[in-house]
């Protein structure tokens, strides 16, 4: 049959909010309407993630954390990811014994997995429904992180003065390029685990455990620059620019860019079918200082561990610390937790969330496609994924292939056997790329779709330091034991190496590989594809 008339069923989480006088009777599977790209999708089956997570029993465990077996895998997966970097001790020690008090709840939910990224993310705890194992991995990391994260460390540094740092629109532009980069780089090494075990149609949670940030970053170092509120007491040397430099600043500080792929983010988390929620824990106030009281303007505070005895410190670090993070926790139908009791609360409604399946036909995997629930009971709120997808999406499958280039590593779940020849003709250069795929020995196990979707993403280093990434669809021969694709890509001036990505669309499988640019063959064209 071919791919487009197939049908598949796909699940994803749903919260259900109904009114007080309703919530006797659960909402039914005949009162969800569900459209995917605005065409009408036939719903399943609607049950609660308590009901289905009590269908599968836990099983005693060989050892504690020892990984589920595919037999009894439950109807869902949690993960605790802990971005170390971006939060501070205090904070990140608080919410992980929150976490680990909740152990039993959370298992009762699906399996737990615990990831620790610091900087690069690592599995410390396999996917698991061993409430021992939970609680015992989330007690070692209460010790890690530093007193400040690196966000908040930048900040200080402008405000106080450390290091030699005045406030000259040079180096405030220096600083607001390192959070930047700071922030950008941790959203990537996210978005790269969130799309590393792909789960396509089975319900995911994610507890990203991180810390406060400003998604804008400009109005905290233009009022540095314009003089702004001097209460950091610290030694920085306030310079008054002129209305030229501070508008200078301003377009350096808009061209860098920050918050362009915070909403993709958001939209890439949901496609993968991952329902987040941000644990931004800070000791936020607000503070009256520096024109803050007038109408309509309010500024946060977050203060760090022992800031009120460093001199005083109270200047403002942050204008809108959660904004940032409530658009990548929105479009998954998840939400931002600034508080223990809001952890807690959020833990304690996992059981109470639903699992809505519906039909998905007529649709490439590889096309993500917005998605809209709605209830016909009336009163009724539903909050669920926004994008609905089975493939990683494309603009993140793009990241992951430049990300090569500079360090990530390679991916062998398909054997990749590159044979490169380097051509030039009148205009360009070009690296001509036999690509082989020995698929034998893993056919068994993927079954008759293998191959049947490819994508094929390459990255290559352009002039600037900019990245040329091009993707294009394969297909494999229907059961063939091995694939061979010849490849043309076109060189920039300069470069050296490429990079290579493979993903089999329908399983999930994917390769990668760096190619070297071999010297120059000759003058010649290249071979036709």
């Amino acid at each position: 049959m071919r791919e487009s008339l197939e049908i598949r069923v796909v699940t994803v989480p749903l919260r259900v909010e109904l009114e007080r006088s309703d919530r006797e009777a659960p909402l039914r599977a005949d009162e969800v309407v569900v459209r995917e790209g605005g065409e009408a999708r036939r719903v399943v089956s609607l049950v609660s993630l308590a009901v289905a997570a009590e269908a599968v029993p836990s099983g005693p465990a060989a050892a504690p954390g020892e990984p589920v077996a595919a037999g009894g895998e439950p109807p869902a997966r949690i993960a605790i990811y802990v971005d170390v970097p971006m939060t501070d001790s205090q904070h990140l020690a608080a919410a992980v014994r929150r976490l680990a008090g909740q152990a039993e709840e959370l298992v009762a939910a699906g399996a737990v997995e615990i990831v620790l990224a610091d900087p690069t993310p690592e599995t410390v705890l396999a996917p698991t429904r061993d409430a021992r194992a939970v609680r015992s991995a989330l007690r070692d990391l209460a010790g890690r992180g530093a007193a400040m994260s690196l966000v908040e460390r930048i900040r200080r540094s402008v405000l106080t003065g450390e290091s030699g740092v005045t406030r000259h629109r040079d180096l405030l532009r220096a600083r607001a390029a390192e959070e930047v980069r700071v922030v950008a780089e941790r959203r990537l090494r996210l978005g790269l685990w969130a799309a590393s075990s792909p789960s396509f149609g089975r319900p995911r949670f994610l507890f990203l455990l991180s810390g406060v940030y400003d998604s804008d970053p400009v109005p905290f170092y233009l009022a540095r620059l314009e003089g702004g509120d001097d209460s950091g007491g610290g030694g920085g040397t306030i310079v008054r620019q002129s209305v030229t430099d501070a508008m200078l600043l301003e377009r350096d500080l808009r061209d860098l860019g920050q918050g362009a792929r915070e909403s993709d983010l958001g939209s890439d988390l949901s496609a993968l079918g991952w329902m987040t929620f941000p644990v931004a824990y800070s000791d936020l106030g607000f503070d009256t200082l520096g024109g803050a009281e007038e109408p309509g303007h309010t500024r946060f505070v977050a203060l760090g561990q022992g800031a009120s005895k460093q001199g005083g410190l109270s200047a403002f670090l942050f204008t809108d610390p959660l904004a940032g993070w409530s658009t990548v926790a929105t479009p998954t139908g998840g939400e931002v937790i600034a508080s223990d009791k809001a952890l807690r609360n959020a833990v304690r409604e996992l059981s109470g969330l639903y699992l809505l399946r519906f039909e998905r036909s007529g649709t490439p995997r590889s096309e993500v496609l917005p998605l809209e629930i709605e209830s016909l009971r009336p009163g009724a709120k539903l909050r669920s994924l926004s994008r609905v997808g089975e493939a990683t999406p494309e603009g993140l499958s793009a990241l992951a292939t430049g990300a090569l280039l500079t360090g990530a590593a390679v991916e062998r779940d398909l054997p990749l056997e590159v044979l490169s020849t380097r051509w030039r003709d009148a205009a360009e250069e070009v690296l001509l790329v036999e690509l082989g795929v020995d698929v034998a020995d893993l056919r068994a196990a993927a079954g008759p779709e293998l191959g049947r979707e490819l994508r094929l993403t390459i990255a290559s280093p352009a002039e600037g330091g900019a990245l040329d990434v091009r993707q294009q669809r394969l297909a494999a021969p229907p059961g063939a034991p091995r694939w061979h694709f010849t490849l043309a890509v076109r060189l920039a001036s300069g470069s050296d190496r490429v990079a290579l990505r493979l993903e089999d669309l329908a399983t999930g499988l994917r390769g990668s590989a760096i190619v070297p640019v071999p010297l120059l063959a000759g003058d010649a064209t290249p071979p036709a594809n």
